[in-house]
């Protein structure tokens, strides 16, 4: 009994610990869903595709700014077929077979870096993995204490410096804009835990 005691005590814990996650939610394709949706993706990580339906199906970003594209996805697949969407914003796409009937939204947030400091700190503000392709742009707004968007940049570099003047919450926007065309993506979320910086006195 003791040995069997110290046994349980032993496996006990390790049986508690959870399976780490992956760290963007596989996207599920069925008939004719995409699971979840909108998905929120950790930036910028890749997108997992996973086809469990009966048909072939894609999920593909959509005109004009074609960020990405799956490719036909066989049928009853459970290997993900996973994408790269390294930019901030909310960024729809659609199966190219049957794009009135399959529509998603991916939802991607600013990565700040670091998350807290002090006005003498400057910090990153990740809009993208990567400059902007070719006749893209990056918009960003800033918000202190949530207060009124602001302008804070329009750019082709993934990344800017926020050199902070006055304490506060700060929260960060970004979309992806197709100069020639004049449309955009819409907003990227708002996440306490990515988008926003906390800015105390030195």
């Amino acid at each position: 009994m003791k040995r069997l005691a110290i046994l349980i005590a032993l496996v006990l814990p390790v049986a508690l610990v959870p399976a780490p996650a992956h760290a963007t939610p596989v996207i599920t394709i069925t008939e004719y869903e995409y699971t979840p949706n909108p998905s929120f993706q950790i930036p910028f990580s890749s997108i997992p595709f996973s086809n469990t339906g009966s048909l072939e199906h894609t999920a593909t970003q959509n005109r004009p700014f074609r960020l990405w594209n799956t490719g036909v996805i066989p049928a009853g697949m459970s290997d993900t077929t996973d994408v790269f969407a390294d930019w901030a914003g909310t960024l729809p796409y659609r199966c190219v077979i049957h794009p009135s009937l399959m529509r998603g939204r991916i939802r991607t947030p600013v990565h700040t870096d670091p998350g807290s400091g002090t006005t003498s700190d400057t910090f990153d503000i990740d809009l993208a993995d990567d400059p902007a392709p070719n006749r893209l742009k990056y918009e960003a707004q800033v918000r202190r204490n949530d207060g009124t968007w602001k302008d804070f940049a329009f750019t082709k570099a993934a990344t800017k410096v926020f050199d902070p003047a006055f304490i506060g919450v700060y929260d960060f926007r970004s979309r992806v804009v197709h100069v020639r065309k004049d449309v955009h993506t819409g907003w990227s979320p708002l996440n306490d835990s990515y988008s926003q910086v906390t800015v105390d006195p030195v």
